[in-house]
């Protein structure tokens, strides 16, 4: 399991450097179960700006997870009374680190921000510097994925990588519980 999300970062690594350019069609409406993704993107972000703004409410809950990275990282979770609305996942690496939230609703999974931070030299040697980050969203209805930001630019992706990044971050997210639950086996 540890390798498998090693590898999913290491593929979103890769996918945040590939060049893709923005889609040619980004302006047009798409939908999804005959529904219009932009108005479901629009609540989406009214959704998860709204769990941020209460963020500090809710019932907080932060776990070690060694294993996941070089230098260590840990798990947050935020309960509504006994509902998850929030995963935060933070893992540190000798050159940088990777930041994961993930944003829950009753149908499960409905937002991804993901943010990598990029030294200029390893954390030991004195003056590290960030030199780059890399920003990746994800937007999810009824657990489908229906919108992959990279940076600002919709990421082009044939349906079996869409698919596949979908199953990786799902895959993640049971990672991230059975951390939060002590039942993560590396």
């Amino acid at each position: 399991m540890m390798n498998l999300l090693l590898l999913n970062i290491l593929g979103l690594f890769l996918n945040c450097h590939s060049g893709h350019a923005p889609a040619k069609n980004a302006g047009t409406v798409f939908t999804v179960n005959g529904i219009d993704t932009a108005a479901l993107v629009k609540k989406i972000r009214a959704d998860f700006t709204a769990v941020n703004a209460k963020q500090a409410s809710y019932k907080k809950k932060t776990v070690n997870a060694p294993g996941f990275s070089a230098e260590g990282g840990e798990v947050t979770s935020y309960h509504r009374k006994s509902d998850l609305v929030k995963i935060h996942a933070v893992f540190y690496g000798e050159t940088g680190k990777v930041e994961t939230d993930y944003y829950f609703n009753p149908d499960g999974l409905f937002f991804q921000y993901n943010k990598e931070t990029f030294y200029d030299k390893p954390i030991y040697v004195k003056g590290f510097k960030v030199k780059k980050t890399a920003e990746n969203r994800y937007y999810f209805y009824k657990k489908t994925l229906i919108r992959w930001l990279d940076g600002t630019k919709v990421k082009v992706v044939t349906p079996k990588g869409f698919k596949e990044k979908e199953r990786a971050i799902h895959d993640d997210v049971k990672d991230m519980q059975d951390v939060l639950h002590g039942d993560y086996k590396n």
